[in-house]
This record gives C-alpha cells, structure tokens and sequence, in this order.
C-alpha cells in the first residue's frame, strides 16, 4: 500500500472554479500557455476493466497475491474501485504518470518485465472488456486525498460534458462530498471531464444524487464504486 501525502489546500483548489468559469476552449489555451515553458502537466490514465461474475471473483482473489503490488511498483495507482451501479462487474482505478513519455517508458517496462507477464497470464481469460481514457487534471485544481480512511466511504465517477464542466467544482460545496479530482480528456471521449467524488456513507451519496439530478443532464454518466480490499483510498 503506497503512503499518499495528505492534501490540506484541495478545497481551496475546488472551490476556485464555479459556474462562472472559462469556457471549455479557453481551459485548453489555458493549459497551452501554462505550460508551454515548463516541464509537461502529469497525466492520470483512467482505467475500467470489464468482467464476468467469475472472472471479478478470481481478480479479487488475485490482489490478495503479488499480482497488485506489483502492479503499483511500476507507477502511483489510485484505486481500484469495484462499480456497484451503472455497469456492475468493472473495476476502475487511476494511474499517474509524470508525462506521456513516462507513461509509455513504464509500459514498455511492464512488456519487458517476466515477472509481470506471468502475472498477467492469470488474468488473460477473465477480463472481458477494457476502456482506458488519458487525462490531465483541469486547471488550477489538484488531487484531495485529505481524508482519514472508512470502511463506509463510496465513491462515484461521473463522465460529464464540456457544456456543464462547471457542474464537477460546484458539487465540492454539497454537504459531505470531496471532489478528489477533477480530470479532462486528452485521448478518448473529446471535451469531456471526469469527476472523482468521494463520500462518507452511501446514503449521503443517496442524498447528494437526489439533489443533483436537475443539474446532471443528458450526456453525464455516473458510476457509484466502493474501494476494494486494497485500495488505497477509502
């Protein structure tokens, strides 16, 4: 289990960005600008594995193995979550790279790695479907980890249009929700966000879905998870 460093400013860097925000063209130059002098932004790849019931049973069983420690010696992974609604049997989970040059290095050190491949070969006939989008966190925001640790705490990852981004920084102000992070698309689904909430109890996520179905329109898909055994965010 990697030892995450508590984030005490992430509210802050939430709550900079309300309805009124840049429009979605202008976050890309944005980003451009920001960084056309310094070292490229890190990328976060958002990962969802698809299984049959079986094959979801024998992965867990799997990272109580060398399976998942190997796997976060290779790179900083958040998660994995297991998706409870919306698509059951998928696991999701986050993986942070420097630069998509570091991406690619870790990957061809993964292929390269024997150790790893055999792991792999235990896996090879329970996974059924595999999506992976590539994203960068959305300007002047960063990652929250800044919560202590429940075995009731759920999770939920919406999908959302650039026409209602703003909708990601307003939901920090919901009673007992932590956006832990807010992502936007560099390959995959064009213009859109991906917004990780974290909340104490399933019923307060309940609650908060409830009062937001006004605001999430056609075109915002929400995936409510729970952390397996090994995650390292709870």
């Amino acid at each position: 289990m990697m030892n995450l460093e508590p984030n005490t400013s992430c509210m802050a860097g939430m709550m900079r960005r309300r309805s009124s925000d840049l429009p979605a063209i202008d976050e890309v130059k944005e980003i451009r600008e920001s960084n056309s002098s310094a070292r490229p932004p890190a990328v976060f790849e958002i990962r969802i594995y698809g299984f049959n019931i079986r094959g979801m049973s024998e992965y867990l069983k799997m990272m109580d193995k060398k399976f998942w420690t190997l796997r976060t010696s290779f790179s900083t992974v958040y998660g994995p979550w297991k998706t409870e609604i919306n698509n059951i049997c998928e696991m999701v989970h986050i993986a942070q790279y420097e630069s998509l040059s570091h991406l690619l290095e870790t990957r061809s050190r993964m292929a390269s790695d024997l150790e790893w491949n055999q792991e792999l070969t235990h896996i090879a006939d329970l996974q059924m479907t595999f999506k992976n989008v590539l994203t960068i966190l959305a300007p002047n925001t960063q990652l929250c980890t800044d919560f202590q640790a429940s075995a009731l705490a759920v999770y939920e990852l919406q999908s959302i249009p650039e026409t209602l981004m703003a909708l990601c920084g307003e939901q920090a102000h919901r009673p007992g929700t932590t956006v832990v992070g807010r992502f936007l698309s560099v390959y995959g689904p064009d213009k859109t966000e991906y917004c990780l909430l974290r909340y104490p109890d399933p019923e307060t996520a309940f609650d908060n879905a409830l009062s937001g179905r006004n605001r999430l329109r056609a075109g915002t898909n929400t995936r409510l998870m729970i952390p397996t055994h090994v995650s390292n965010l709870k």
